[in-house]
This record gives structure tokens, C-alpha cells and sequence, in this order.
């Protein structure tokens, strides 16, 4: 993560180095409906108490678009072992976290399946505390988005909203086995299904060009007077890129290597006043934003060893941006690139 100071308070995960992998993260809300022993006939209801029916669930499935196809047939295409798998839901409280790597497929309607659509899952996931299984192995959750009608659908992996369909969205935790909670056994394949009612995509980290000091070829940051003139920063837009959608209260800036989470001490400091207008003179509305040279410094955001400096901000969407553009520091004196 990057660190940065103002009144939002956030952290965004986008570290100093420069591969940024392509990952997508899945946000999504929904309700249990039922609790089964999934082995015996008819699917008897279990009286489940941890998780009633009507219980509330919240989760998060992150992944790498970039994950390379496993295997695959008429109409479908397998994702084994998605790269960057982190996922989390929360089911009436408790908190199960994946264990193990995530698997996607994609189908279309070429394949003949009962459903078209995508269906995510992990295996395993971890239990909360007090909860135990004879098979630790076994237990994972999957989430299945619909289609209302067979679809004929690209067979990449979902890498945007528009991949999802969200007609008809199915949520199951499923033990394969009878649990234990709290000394309480629950018997049968306990098989907790419910059904989603909403689901954000946060689309992966987007590159975007900024300018320090529009106004100056070589970029020169005086760190020597006492009362700094205040450092303009342009953020251009495009024909793929509109600035009015960037949260403009998550705006930071800051020198990379200074304000790493992991090797820095600095804070990315927010901007202090910004205005719409077209810098650049392309046709495209930018985003010129002015911040503090004596906040930069007293964040530790910036010092003579400075070579760039880095913008992220949140778009409404909750998508990342970031663009980084190279400075000429004089003056002022400097702590190095902090802690190592």
C-alpha cells in the first residue's frame, strides 16, 4: 500500500515497483435463502444456527484478468489456480477467507450447459475460530452469475462490470461434510445456498499522464525558500480518460520511494485547491490541482533526493489511478528515501 494524509484517511494498494498486475476486485452483498444436508434425499433443511436462513452476507473476490487459460471445451473455458486470488465473505458474522487458489469458468451457450454465464469459486477457505470439519480440504464457496436466458458470450475472463450478467446471481457455501461450532456438532453436508443482490466491479489500476509544473520544461522544485511558491500540477485528460470522474477528495501526491509502505516514512499529501480547465490545449478537459510545498515537506512526502513524484487518486467507480512524472529538487535538506 501507499500512504498518504488528508481528512479521507485511505490507503490504496499500489506499491513503488513498477509491475502493476491486471486485477480486478469483486464486491457483492446478498442473503442466505437456505441451509440443506446436501447427501440425503429431498435436501432436508438443517436448523444451521451460526447461519439461518435470511442471514446477511458481504464479500470480496480479488483477481488476476491475466491469468492464463487452463483447459476448456465447446462453449466453455476453465481459469485454474487465478493469479492474486484473495477472497473474504463474511455470512452472518462469520468470517471465511480463501485458503487456497481460485478457479473460474466462462459459458456460452454453444456448451449446453444448464446456465450461461461465469461462476467463481476458491477451495479451500478458511473456517473461523471454533468451527472445525474432519476435512479441512474440503469446504469452499462459489458464486455463480446468470444469465436469464442461454447466451452466446466471449469465453475470456471476466476483466470488467459488462462481463458479469447479474439476472440471476447465486451464492453457495458448501462444508461437503457435517460441522462443528462451538462444540456443537451440525450433521450431514451442511450446503448453504443464497442469492446475491448487488455487485460492484473495481476495475485494475489505470496509468495516467500528469505534468509537474506545466508551466516549466525541466520541472525544478525550490526546497530552499521559507515561504514556497505552491506547486501546480496538471492531470491530463483524453478521449479514454475523464477527469470528472476522479474522486477529487482521495487526490494525493507524493515522491514514490519516500511514501512506500514498506520502505518509506512519508505521507502523500492531498491538494490544497484544483480547477478544471484544458492545459494542454488537446480539446480535453484536465484537472490542474495546486498543493503545498511546506505539506509535502512536513509529510515527508518530498526532500533534495527526490527524483519523481507520483499522483494516485480513486475514481468514482472505485478504480485506481496513478501517473508519475520526474522532478529536479533544489534546495532544502533531506532525509534520504526513509527507513530500508
Amino acid at each position: 500500500m501507499i500512504r498518504f494524509a488528508g481528512p479521507f484517511a485511505l490507503c490504496l494498494a499500489l506499491s513503488a515497483g513498477p509491475a502493476r498486475a491486471e486485477v480486478i476486485t469483486l464486491q457483492f452483498e446478498g442473503v442466505i435463502e437456505s441451509v440443506v444436508d446436501a447427501n440425503a434425499v429431498g435436501l432436508p433443511t438443517i436448523d444451521f444456527t451460526p447461519i439461518p436462513a435470511g442471514s446477511p452476507l458481504v464479500g470480496t473476490y480479488t483477481y488476476d484478468t491475466d491469468t492464463p487459460l487452463t483447459n476448456g471445451g465447446t462453449g466453455f473455458k476453465r481459469y485454474t489456480n487465478l493469479l492474486s486470488t484473495d477472497a473474504s465473505i463474511a455470512v452472518n458474522g462469520h468470517q471465511f477467507d480463501s485458503a487456497g487458489p481460485g478457479a473460474a469458468i466462462v459459458v456460452s451457450q454453444e456448451a449446453n450447459f444448464s446456465y450461461t454465464g461465469v461462476a467463481i469459486s476458491t477451495q479451500p477457505i478458511s473456517l473461523p475460530a471454533g468451527w472445525s470439519v474432519a476435512n479441512a480440504s474440503n469446504p469452499y464457496f462459489t458464486i455463480r452469475f446468470e444469465d436469464a436466458t442461454p447466451q452466446t458470450r466471449s469465453l475470456d475472463l471476466p476483466s470488467s462490470a459488462a462481463d458479469f450478467p447479474t439476472d440471476n446471481m447465486v451464492f453457495v457455501l458448501d462444508f461437503q461434510q457435517s460441522v462443528t461450532v462451538d462444540g456443537v456438532p451440525y450433521g450431514g453436508r451442511v450446503f448453504v445456498q443464497g442469492s446475491l443482490s448487488s455487485l460492484t466491479v473495481v476495475p485494475p489500476p489505470q496509468e495516467v499522464a500528469i505534468d509537474v509544473d506545466p508551466s516549466s520544461a525541466d520541472n525544478r522544485v525550490s526546497l530552499s525558500s521559507r515561504k514556497p511558491k505552491p506547486l501546480q500540477v496538471a492531470l491530463f485528460g483524453s478521449a479514454e480518460f475523464n477527469v470528472h470522474d476522479v474522486d477529487t477528495d482521495t487526490i494525493a501526491l507524493g515522491d514514490p520511494l519516500l511514501t512506500d509502505p514498506d520502505t518509506g516514512t512519508g505521507l502523500k499529501a492531498p491538494p490544497t485547491a484544483f480547477r478544471y480547465r484544458d492545459v494542454n490545449r488537446d480539446g480535453h478537459r484536465d484537472l490542474l490541482l495546486t498543493f503545498s510545498l511546506l505539506d509535502l515537506q512536513d509529510l515527508g512526502a518530498i526532500d533534495p533526493s527526490s527524483t519523481s513524484l507520483e499522483l494516485q487518486a480513486l475514481l468514482q467507480n472505485g478504480g485506481l489511478i496513478f501517473g508519475s512524472d520526474a522532478v529536479s529538487i533544489s534546495g532544502g535538506h533531506g532525509h534520504g528515501h526513509g527507513k530500508k
